[in-house]
């Protein structure tokens, strides 16, 4: 088992790439807080209009019974997401780029699975995102949460705020990299642990 911290006194991000979604037209970093690194400028205030999306994910890739989780936080409209894929290729800029990949999304309203894979012909947003799974319960607005994420063979399971939310789809792949995604809203995070 392996955790980083991403507070400024232990932050190591080496093992880690940056990859994006094919939706986003900026690439940004994360910005590197004291205590966490998230998706808006340290000082500005907390709003969608200050907030990227932005990727990391393991170089490293992992097999079926991994489990890996996060402490996280949102402000409104956030989305801090686990993600995990075997597809990414290297983009333009030198970045990673999604092709098909998993997401396992937190927000005010609950947790979503997805199943997202590139759309180019769709211009305008060029992904084809399919919900695989869901349960609704309330996540107050930076609130600190952990969203815990175990994948095993073809089974997605995630527990987040003592809810457990599990679903089976063939396209999980056995050997996938792993990591955090900051979406949608200001997004904070504060660990990563990978346990295979």
């Amino acid at each position: 088992m392996k955790t980083y911290h991403f507070n400024a006194a232990e932050r190591d991000l080496s093992d880690f790439m940056y990859a994006y979604s094919p939706v986003p037209k900026e690439h940004k970093p994360f910005v590197l807080w004291d205590d966490c690194i998230a998706n808006y400028p340290v000082g500005a205030p907390e709003s969608p209009e200050n907030s990227a999306y932005v990727s990391i994910i393991s170089k490293e890739a992992y097999t079926s019974g991994t489990k890996f989780s996060t402490t996280c936080s949102f402000g409104e409209f956030g989305a801090p997401l686990i993600v995990f894929t075997d597809d990414i290729s290297e983009n333009t800029d030198g970045t990673g780029l999604y092709g098909l990949h998993f997401e396992v999304v937190a927000y005010e309203g609950g947790c979503n699975f997805w199943h997202i894979e590139p759309w180019p012909e769709r211009v305008e947003r060029p992904i084809k995102t399919q919900k695989i799974a869901f349960e609704k319960f309330e996540i107050k607005p930076d609130e600190k949460i952990n969203i815990t994420v175990e994948v095993k063979g073809k089974t997605i399971t995630a527990w987040v705020n003592g809810h457990e939310i599990s679903c089976e789809n063939a396209d999980v792949p056995e050997k996938f990299h792993v990591g955090i995604t900051a979406c949608e809203g200001p997004n904070n995070f504060y660990d990563f642990t990978i346990e295979d």
